[in-house]
């Protein structure tokens, strides 16, 4: 009685018979059964080619109107006005002009008296809060002008090396001060002093 190996290898030789059997019998019957073969050789295609021409008509647009002149700015004098009524040249020019504002111009002082002010009244500059925490400090120099009864009428930074903040806080310090007026012998004048404020973050 043959073993496992030998059932094997006779089960191998019988599948290859078959599968070989089998495969050879297709190949006969397509060649029985097939079409034969004519050969076709490869034509061109000799129609000539059409090519189609899209033309795009160009349209010419009409010449621009002319712009007509702007009406004559001539006024005709209304017949029921008065003979002697006028009207204001300069608003002839430019009627719709805005007129500058109007800067305040510092007053006139004697630029040197005999006795400079004294001051009777100092305030404070108040340290804003924002500059404080900014880290903001240094001096503003004021220039007030004290007019004959020893109070502020005008005052402008001189000069500054700190923030704008500072210098309006020093600005509003300095218009409450009050002085003892400058004298050009013994008549009050209005004269011009320089006050300094420091603020330090110490």
């Amino acid at each position: 009685m043959p073993n496992a190996n030998q059932r094997l290898k006779l089960a191998y030789r019988r599948t290859l018979t078959i599968a070989t059997g089998t495969a050879l019998g297709a190949i006969g019957l397509g060649a029985v059964f097939s079409p034969p073969y004519v050969p076709a050789p490869y034509a061109l295609d000799e129609r000539p080619d059409t090519l189609q021409v899209v033309i795009t008509p160009i349209v010419i647009p009409p010449k621009p109107k002319p712009i007509e002149a702007p009406p004559s700015r001539d006024f005709v004098r209304d017949p029921r006005a008065p003979v002697e009524a006028t009207i204001d040249s300069t608003l002839l020019e430019n009627p719709f002009d805005v007129p500058p504002p109007i800067v305040p111009a510092a007053p006139t002082y004697s630029p040197l008296p005999e006795t400079m002010p004294k001051i009777l009244h100092a305030v404070i500059a108040e340290y804003p809060d924002l500059a404080r925490e900014m880290g903001a400090y240094g001096v503003v120099y004021i220039e007030v002008t004290v007019d004959e009864r020893g109070r502020v009428i005008y005052a402008t930074v001189k000069n500054s090396n700190t923030v704008p903040i500072l210098e309006e806080a020093a600005l509003a310090a300095a218009r409450q001060f009050l002085f003892e007026p400058g004298k050009q012998g013994d008549q009050p004048v209005t004269c011009q002093i320089v006050i300094p404020f420091t603020f330090s973050l110490e």
